[in-house]
């Protein structure tokens, strides 16, 4: 018996199969940039031809890169309990909602320039108090003492009531926050104090008045944190 071989020509060969990486192996390959404000993530990959724009929680995954969770909730929560120790350790009073340390130095009895060079010192400023929020968390901080504010009228005309605070913004002369009839016209009170006086209606509790900055008071500083 005779045994014929066979031949196979090239072109009948099976190609070997090419062995592709894992999934996983692929993915820890490529190169993923985190977004910015600016532009959305990108994921290189070799042999990719380039960067490719990725969806932010796929190319992520991809990479093994957890996402993180921005809710302004969370932040929130995590932010406000760094800045009221950040704002303690000062000796001051985180005001609820904001990153704004106020320090209340109740035993201080200072003028207006005293006080605004004190605040000073401490890389502060005195208060503004440009909404109601504010003025009620004060009137909480202060209870019967008078303070010295930021607002002031740098003009020397008596009842001009031009008051500004520390960052030149013109003080609200409509806020249902000043005692009745101020700021009123008499000479040399160009300063603003908010008064530790109880609500007698028609005035609000511890309402605002126009005094002489030479009087003695304590003072609030604020810092944003």
């Amino acid at each position: 018996m005779t045994c014929r071989a066979t031949r196979v020509t090239r072109s009948a060969r099976a190609a070997p199969a090419k062995l592709q990486p894992p999934p996983t192996l692929r993915a820890a390959a490529c190169k993923v940039k985190a977004p910015t404000p600016e532009r959305p993530p990108t994921r290189t990959c070799p042999g990719g031809g380039g960067s490719e724009q990725a969806d932010a929680s796929t190319a992520l995954a991809d990479a093994g890169v957890p996402e993180l969770d921005a809710s302004p909730a969370d932040s929130g929560t995590i932010d406000a309990g760094l800045l009221a120790n950040a704002c303690a350790a000062t000796q001051g009073t985180l005001q609820t909602g904001t990153n704004v340390c106020l320090f209340f130095a109740a035993a201080a009895r200072v003028s207006w320039q005293a006080a605004s060079l004190a605040c000073q010192s401490r890389s502060s400023a005195l208060v503004s108090i440009k909404d109601v929020a504010r003025n009620d968390f004060l009137t909480n901080l202060i209870g019967s003492t008078d303070i010295w504010t930021g607002g002031n009228d740098p003009s020397t005309i008596p009842g001009a009531n031009t008051f500004v605070w520390r960052d030149n913004t013109p003080v609200s002369l409509v806020l249902d926050t000043w005692a009745f009839g101020e700021p009123d016209a008499v000479a040399d009170q160009f300063c603003v104090a908010k008064t530790g006086e109880a609500a007698a209606p028609p005035n609000p509790a511890s309402p605002w008045r126009d005094r002489p900055c030479s009087e003695l008071k304590a003072y609030v500083c604020e810092q944003s944190l």
